[in-house]
């Protein structure tokens, strides 16, 4: 499935349309706590969510290989977007999303899980540049649980991967 996105796409942008609470700075090592919530919430769980992952680049996803595999086994769909870098091995459930590098989502990190029992969202916008060190690396964004907003960003992707969007008890 090749999938092509516009590249003035950004889910952060959309986010801070429609959200109502305050966006906030954070670094590196809290993304990636959060981001870690998210997946075990619907790992440990056995959810049956549609997954958007943002790594900004593929390599990225290298380390966390093992954690996607684990997620697809039972997801609903696992949709992956980053720069491709480096070539990433098939895993079956998962659709890679190639960005160019002046892509507004190649900026953004973002983990959303949207399904009927467990959703939940975090996006956000780096401030800093992907190749500084990890320790200065900053991000502007948001976590929530609101699960009408979740739908609202899940519909969104769908649509911008070509998807149909998933029919949740929030409509």
């Amino acid at each position: 499935m090749s999938v092509t996105i516009d590249s003035t796409f950004s889910i952060y942008r959309m986010l801070q349309r429609i959200q109502n609470e305050p966006v906030t700075l954070r670094d590196r090592p809290t993304m990636t706590h959060i981001s870690y919530t998210i997946e075990d919430a619907t790992r440990l769980n056995r959810a049956r969510n549609r997954i958007f992952s943002g790594f900004q680049r593929f390599s990225k996803v290298l380390p966390q290989m093992q954690r996607y595999r684990e997620i697809a086994a039972f997801a609903e769909s696992v949709y992956i977007f980053g720069v491709p870098d480096v070539d990433l091995p098939p895993i079956d459930g998962v659709i890679y999303v190639p960005l160019m590098v002046t892509d507004a989502l190649s900026n953004e990190w973002f983990v959303i899980s949207a399904g009927p029992l467990f959703n939940s969202a975090l996006c956000s916008a780096e401030r800093s540049h992907i190749h500084d060190q990890d320790a200065a690396r900053q991000f502007e964004g948001l976590w929530t649980f609101h699960a009408e907003m979740v739908d609202i960003l899940q519909d969104w992707l769908s649509s911008a991967v070509d998807a149909q969007p998933l029919m949740t008890m929030h409509r």
